[in-house]
């Protein structure tokens, strides 16, 4: 028999020792929440606050995506402020500043895959996506601020505040089209542009007129892969899409999308913090 609550539903069997939680197939679940054609069952149905967060204990399609940024959350914040290339700036408050931007995406993104199936519907939904997108706009753009700075540095201060100021609008047009993407494609090539400006600026940072260390340009090609990689596992459904319902719970691409954007992330930060570093100790030295 099936047993229904207000927002939580339960089915049991005849042989059960005790109840269990109901969980959908894709053509059961709000049709805003089934966006990947390839996951077929595990869908948590709509649920009050607390059936929310009582989903953290049992297993769901969603599961697999809460552990990917949850640990990465932890790590950051157990970890982050003993981390010897962050208390290498020497100066406290930048170095919290790079901690919470290391923290957001994810603890953004953790909110909206715990929270995502809770019963407002699809405003709840939206406005969940919408501080995801946010927090992972914010990192790319405060994240890889340095390197496009320090890169374009050669060409004088105007010139890198000049391409800071077009790698911001850049980073500020991907976050208006992902708020507004339909569909997985869309939302995930949405950051392109920031893409192609980080690599042009990596480009001139090897070439003579280029600036700052080696030690910072080094991490800036690997983040850039596993961006791309991230990005295209998302977007084709790959392997899901070999294998429909097989993946479902663990193995699918928006999971191995989130564990490449981690290591993309660290990248990303490593070669940041050497940057700071590096125009630290320009500024104490004018002259260095």
């Amino acid at each position: 028999m099936e047993i229904y609550g207000n927002s939580e539903t339960w089915q049991a069997g005849d042989n059960s020792q005790r109840p269990r939680r109901r969980l959908l197939k894709r053509s059961e679940a709000p049709q805003h929440r089934a966006n990947n054609p390839y996951i077929v069952d595990g869908y948590l149905p709509p649920l009050s606050l607390r059936g929310c967060l009582r989903s953290l204990f049992y297993v769901h399609n969603e599961t697999g995506n809460i552990i990917t940024h949850a640990v990465p959350l932890l790590f950051v914040v157990l970890h982050g402020p003993t981390w010897p290339s962050l208390r290498g700036l020497n100066e406290p408050l930048l170095s919290w500043a790079v901690l919470v931007v290391m923290a957001m995406p994810w603890a953004a993104s953790t909110l909206y895959h715990i929270f995502m199936s809770h019963r407002g519907g699809k405003w709840v939904y939206r406005l969940l996506l919408a501080i995801d997108v946010v927090g992972i706009c914010t990192a790319v753009c405060l994240g890889a601020m340095p390197h496009v700075y320090v890169s374009t540095l050669g060409l004088g201060r105007a010139a890198a505040a000049v391409a800071v100021l077009i790698y911001c609008h850049a980073c500020l047009y991907s976050l208006i089209r992902a708020v507004k993407a339909t569909n997985a494609w869309d939302s995930r090539t949405c950051f392109a542009l920031p893409v192609l400006m980080v690599t042009a600026c990596w480009v001139l940072r090897i070439s003579p007129w280029g600036e700052g260390q080696w030690e910072g340009g080094v991490f800036v090609p690997p983040m850039l892969a596993f961006f791309v990689l991230g990005g295209l596992a998302g977007a084709t459904f790959v392997p899901e899409r070999w294998a429909p319902g097989y993946v479902d719970l663990a193995g699918n691409s928006h999971q191995i999308m989130h564990l490449l954007v981690v290591a993309a992330q660290y990248c990303m930060f490593r070669g940041a913090l050497t940057d700071l570093r590096w125009l630290l100790q320009r500024h104490s030295n004018p002259m260095h």
